[in-house]
């Protein structure tokens, strides 16, 4: 089947507004985040619970045209998470989502710290184009399995506990190892773009992580009824999963130029 490359114009900005290096499309996405923070803070600092309608609300009110947010009610264990609807019939996302924990569409303002990360996530979705692009390669593939929750879901976004650079280096050579036996059986195709997928939701979670935790920096102190919880960053070595992924990733297309 031969994919369409272009990405449904519900789901990405102009591309005026999401060009330029890597590393600018990243400072576009934290400073919207920060936008976020700011119209955002001063609506719970002196409330418990806030109306979901509310919050998508003020999400929207911030979003680049024609992006939009769909706030849902979290069925899951976790107290936040933000994604794409798909279509199997059209092949293509039309929406995205933010899931949340909440009772009678009232959401506690405890969970402030996990929005601000999940927003995060919609920022990288909006301003890295390529984010998208590879989910939807991965829906199309039906790569979205049980090899991928074994080895990203139930493997790769999972924390590690090291004592010494000893124990380090025996479990990222597990953590290469495993990723290559767990993708073996997939065509080149489909190692490719779930290893391209892998790399991006990777480095989307450091970002969030990264950015929660400078919220919770500058605001513990003086709100710490906003805090979700403190997460240890270190703990899901997240830059050494990315070097890792990027290398199995750079085999993978060399044997495959090698192939021809």
């Amino acid at each position: 089947m031969a994919f369409i490359t272009k990405l449904s114009s519900a789901m990405i900005v102009p591309y005026k507004l999401s060009r330029g290096s890597v590393l600018e499309r990243q400072t576009k996405a934290q400073n919207l985040t920060e936008e976020f923070i700011q119209i955002f803070l001063p609506k719970v600092i002196d409330k418990k619970k806030l109306k979901a309608s509310t919050i998508e609300h003020l999400i929207n009110t911030i979003l680049p045209e024609p992006i939009k947010i769909y706030i849902k009610k979290n069925k899951l264990d976790d107290i936040a998470n933000v994604g794409t609807v798909y279509s199997f019939i059209f092949k293509d996302m039309y929406k995205y989502i933010m899931n949340l924990k909440m009772h009678h569409y009232l959401v506690k303002t405890s969970n402030t710290s996990a929005i601000i990360h999940e927003f995060r996530h919609l920022a990288d979705y909006i301003y890295h184009p390529k984010y998208l692009a590879k989910e939807r390669d991965m829906f199309r593939l039906g790569l979205f399995n049980d090899t991928w929750d074994r080895t990203y879901d139930n493997f790769l976004y999972k924390q590690i506990n090291i004592s010494n650079n000893n124990e380090k280096k025996d479990v990222l050579k597990t953590i290469e190892d495993t990723v290559k036996k767990n993708l073996e059986k997939y065509n080149s195709k489909e190692k490719i773009t779930t290893l391209q997928n892998m790399r991006y939701y990777l480095q989307s979670e450091l970002n969030a992580y990264n950015q929660e935790y400078q919220f919770i920096k500058k605001t513990e102190e003086k709100y710490p009824q906003l805090i979700t919880e403190k997460t240890n960053i270190e703990s899901f070595m997240f830059e050494d999963k990315i070097k890792i992924i990027e290398k199995i990733l750079k085999e993978t297309i060399f044997q495959e130029r090698n192939t021809f």
